[in-house]
């Protein structure tokens, strides 16, 4: 026997179901009635969001990353001139592709290469910092479709 009070979900007979059923209910989503197709049995569905990260991503190659730390070195320097560095964002989007990298994880590999170079943690200007790594983003994004 227990000495403190129980809580239900610490019950024992206790039974918590996170699936839902879809055979023969009816779910209201947005004012609009769905109904679902009656079968013999039930069809059980367990609700789960995509989890895109399951997938470890496939590591770019260090002259990749090498070559694409440089040119936004030389971006930052000189931000009117990109043509370096959309090279290099080309380049680093056409590996990522063939290695079947997902998009957002391709920009989690930049921004972690923006976030460490020494030139953007010195800036005390943190809306241009912003700017620019938003137009970098961009062109990163262009580059992976493009590729």
């Amino acid at each position: 026997m227990r000495s403190s009070p129980i809580a239900v979900l610490d019950a024992d007979t206790a039974v918590v179901n996170i699936c839902r059923s879809i055979a023969g209910q009816k779910f209201w989503r947005g004012g609009v009635r769905a109904v679902f197709a009656l079968t013999s049995h039930p069809c059980w569905h367990m609700m789960m969001a995509y989890d895109s990260s399951q997938t470890p991503p496939s590591r770019l190659t260090d002259a990749t990353i090498d070559a694409v730390r440089a040119a936004l070195r030389a971006y930052l320097s000189n931000s009117e001139s990109s043509a370096v560095l959309q090279g290099a964002l080309l380049s680093m989007a056409s590996e990522a592709r063939a290695k079947s990298m997902l998009p957002e994880q391709l920009l989690v590999v930049l921004k972690d290469l923006w976030n460490g170079l020494p030139e953007v943690r010195a800036t005390s200007d943190t809306q241009e910092q912003t700017r620019l790594m938003q137009r970098v983003v961009t062109m990163c994004i262009k580059e992976y479709y493009s590729a």
